[in-house]
């Protein structure tokens, strides 16, 4: 059973879960990429993290890390991670960063190894997908393939995920906009240039995770849509 620590809130709905620490990410009604409907944070404390960590495990296998963003500052902040434990490194992970002047950067441990400039406006939704290929991971904007492709033969272990935060430890760089439309998938989604999705996703067998951030202004209930 996940042992959760002080302050945190827990949601269950089908496998995975969504706690919450802090009072800063919430739903709001004000912003949304398909309705009025999404996360937000203004780098007030907290972060969501993922569980089971094992569900995350994505081994050597293709990978699909997709959603949409739109920032209320182009400052450093991240997006979304797989990350350590507690502050404690299992492995290999990833860490999707917004980066001072609109840009974008994928981690690897401690190591950039993408870097994108220009890629988000404020006030403007932006679809984001990461996707791992054959042993290629590259990033996927509004559509697009841009910027180096990473040749990635890391085996990612049980590291539970994080989104909004730098590190499930002391909650660095907090989100700072509106994330919406989060879906994880244990295949390549994409492997050429494609049109964004013009509606929500739907669940089907390869999503591992599906966030659609539905439900009331101001709440903190984060339900998965994978069932």
């Amino acid at each position: 059973m996940l042992q959760m620590r002080p302050g945190f809130r827990e949601n269950i709905r089908n496998g995975c879960t969504i706690a919450t620490t802090g009072a800063g990410p919430v739903i709001t009604n004000t912003q949304g990429v398909f309705n009025s409907s999404c996360l937000t944070n203004n780098d007030t404390a907290g972060y969501l993290v993922l569980s089971p960590a094992n569900t995350f495990a994505f081994g050597l296998s293709n990978f699909t890390i997709e959603y949409r963003y739109n920032p209320l500052v182009t400052s450093n902040q991240t997006l979304f991670g797989v990350r350590s434990g507690l502050g404690v490194p299992e492995g290999p992970y990833i860490s999707i960063s917004a980066i001072t002047g609109g840009g974008l950067q994928l981690f690897v441990n401690s190591t950039p190894v993408i870097y994108i400039t220009n890629v988000f406006t404020v006030g403007v939704w932006t679809s984001v997908a990461l996707v791992r290929y054959s042993s290629q991971t590259k990033f996927y904007i509004d559509g697009v393939a841009i910027g180096t492709i990473y040749t990635d033969t890391n085996n990612y272990g049980s590291i539970r995920p994080v989104i909004g935060t730098n590190d499930d430890n002391n909650g660095g760089l907090l989100l700072n906009g509106y994330f919406d439309e989060f879906r994880v998938s244990n295949i390549a989604r994409y492997t050429g240039n494609y049109t964004p999705a013009t509606q929500p996703f739907i669940d089907d067998l390869n999503t591992i995770c599906l966030l659609h951030f539905d439900g009331s202004n101001g709440s903190q209930t984060f339900v998965d849509d994978n069932s």
